[in-house]
C-alpha cells in the first residue's frame, strides 16, 4: 500500500460492523482502542474520534509516519494486542453475530470515503442455540416416505410454497394412511401438531432443524380470503402489547 506523502496526516482506523456504537461497553471501546494503538506503535499517534457507523475508532499520525505504522501493525499481529481484540468482539457475537472488525486506513484525506481496509481480525462465530417449541403446520400432503427405522417421513407443502418434512411414529402413520387418499384426491389439507427443533443465533437467522408430529387434523379446503376471516374473528392476539414481542417470545421459548 502506498502511503500518499502530500498529506499532513494518515489516519488508522478500526472499525466495527453488526453492531452499534451505544451497544459496545465503553470499558471495552477503551481496550480497543488501547490494542489498536499498540499494534500501530504507541508513539507519535493522536487520538482522533470515536462515532457511529457502525463503531469506528479513529486515531492519527504524521504521514511521513504512516509506512512505519503499517509495519509495525503487521509484525505485532502475533502478539496479544491482536488477540485482546478478537476477544471483545467475539464477547459481543452472541447477541450480534454478523459483527466484524477490521482495520483501515486513509492518508489522502480526512474524509472516510477514502478509507481503505488492510485487515479483516479473525471472527469466531456463535454456536447456534437449538430452542424447541410445540408448534402446528398446516399443508398439503405431497410425499409419503417409509422410514428405516420406527419412524416414516411425510412432506407437506405450505401455503408460501415451501416444504417441510415432518416425522410420525409407525402409530400415528397407520392413522394417516386412512386418509391418504382423500390428502392426495381433493383439495384437503392436513394440519400437523408436534415438537418443533430450531437452530436460533438471532431474529434474522431462525431456522426450522427438524418437526416430529405428535397429532393430525384434516382440514377441509379454505380459501385465502376465508382463512384470513376466520382469522381475524378470533380477535387481537396481545403481542401489541408488548414492548418487544420478539424478545418476549424468544425468552418464552427457552423457558
Amino acid at each position: 500500500m502506498t502511503i500518499d506523502t502530500d498529506n499532513k496526516k494518515a489516519f488508522f482506523v478500526l472499525k466495527l460492523t453488526g453492531i452499534d456504537l451505544k451497544e459496545v461497553n465503553p470499558v471495552d471501546l477503551a481496550e480497543l482502542l488501547k490494542n489498536f494503538s499498540k499494534l500501530i506503535g504507541n508513539d507519535k499517534l493522536e487520538f482522533e474520534s470515536i462515532y457511529e457507523g457502525s463503531a469506528v475508532l479513529k486515531i492519527a499520525t504524521p504521514t511521513k509516519y504512516g509506512n512505519d505504522k503499517l509495519n509495525n501493525f503487521y509484525k505485532n499481529l502475533t502478539r496479544k494486542s491482536a488477540r485482546e481484540i478478537e476477544k471483545i468482539v467475539n464477547k459481543y457475537s452472541g447477541n450480534h453475530p454478523k459483527i466484524n472488525a477490521q482495520a483501515l486506513i486513509n492518508t489522502k484525506s480526512a474524509n472516510d470515503d477514502d478509507l481503505e481496509s488492510f485487515y479483516q481480525f479473525n471472527h469466531i462465530p456463535p454456536c447456534p442455540e437449538i430452542i424447541e417449541e410445540q408448534e402446528s403446520f398446516r399443508g398439503k400432503v405431497t410425499r409419503l416416505t417409509d422410514g428405516k427405522d420406527n419412524s416414516d417421513h411425510v412432506t407437506i407443502r405450505l401455503a408460501n410454497d415451501k416444504t417441510i418434512n415432518v416425522e410420525l411414529n409407525k402409530e400415528l402413520t397407520a392413522k394417516l394412511v386412512k386418509h391418504i387418499d382423500t390428502l392426495w384426491t381433493t383439495k384437503s389439507q392436513i394440519e400437523f401438531t408436534g415438537t418443533a427443533r430450531y437452530e436460533y443465533i438471532d431474529m434474522f437467522d431462525f431456522t426450522l432443524k427438524s418437526f416430529k408430529a405428535t397429532s393430525f387434523e384434516i382440514i377441509e379446503y379454505q380459501s385465502a380470503n376465508e382463512w384470513i376471516d376466520e382469522f381475524t374473528q378470533c380477535g387481537k392476539s396481545g403481542w401489541n402489547d408488548f414492548q418487544d414481542p420478539q424478545k418476549t417470545w424468544i425468552e418464552e421459548l427457552r423457558s
